[in-house]
């Protein structure tokens, strides 16, 4: 059940290059979030700005964990947030990934800032007692934190566009890298740009192993009555139908949806 509540900054801080990691203290949400959903952001004093969503990237206890990149005018404002800023909060709003106990072996890729609700999977599968395997690829070495705080959550794989960490190519190429290795059935759950989600339904398709994807697009009220963030529904039907990304996702099965469309 979403909740509209304000939230206090816990920490708010730098771990690479415009990449920040915010604890906010949000019982009302925390408690129930799952992974793959995502909160809206709201600032007051600005009545014609939307408010923002991002993706949830942990929920322990009271606190709540976003991570984001700054990129606009409200993100820039959210890295001057100190401990102590009282934010209003809306959510947990959207579906979460759901994971087949019946598959041992998780998969776990992610682009860029699409790792964040990677990471609360991540910590979900292995509180379950599994240890999935986790590719992240980003643009170069400034864009990764220390990667001590990923090895723990599984089996970590980085990369880097430009070679200068981990392996040189895309998360989707450092998978491919490995896919010849791994043992059938896996499942795969991913998060990140759009070209990254249509090579991975490419190859899930092509390989027969299930994918789900969460979808990370521009939403004005993150409830589904504007009706920004449709997404072409996949379907035989003559007479095209349409999902949208904050009610019916964020997340769908690499078959449910067009990408790139």
């Amino acid at each position: 059940m979403r909740n509209l509540t304000e939230a206090v900054v816990l920490e708010n801080n730098a771990v690479a290059k415009n990449i920040y990691w915010m604890t906010l203290r949000c019982p009302v949400i925390s408690r129930s979030a799952q992974p793959g959903q995502f909160v809206n952001i709201y600032f007051s004093d600005k009545i014609r700005i939307f408010p923002r969503p991002f993706s949830v990237a942990g929920a322990t206890g009271d606190n709540l964990t976003l991570i984001y990149r700054v990129v606009g005018p409200q993100t820039h404002r959210m890295a001057d947030w100190k401990t102590g800023q009282a934010v209003k909060v809306l959510g947990p709003l959207g579906n979460q990934f759901t994971v087949d106990s019946s598959i041992v072996k998780q998969v776990l890729i992610g682009g860029g800032v699409g790792v964040a609700p990677l990471i609360f999977l991540a910590e979900r599968i292995q509180h379950n007692g599994a240890v999935p395997q986790f590719f992240w690829g980003v643009k170069n070495r400034e864009e990764m934190p220390k990667t001590e705080l990923f090895e723990q959550l599984g089996n970590f794989f980085p990369s880097s566009d430009d070679g200068t960490i981990g392996f040189h190519g895309t998360a989707v190429d450092n998978f491919l890298w490995h896919l010849p290795q791994m043992k059938k059935p896996f499942a795969v759950y991913a998060c990140g740009p759009e070209k990254m989600n249509a090579a991975l339904a490419h190859l899930a398709d092509k390989h027969r192993f299930t994918c789900q994807i969460s979808l990370e697009r521009v939403m004005a009220c993150g409830l589904g009555l504007c009706q920004g963030c449709i997404v072409k529904k996949r379907s035989n039907e003559a007479e095209a139908s349409y999902l949208l990304v904050c009610k019916d996702g964020p997340v769908f099965r690499s078959d449910e949806v067009i990408f790139g469309d």
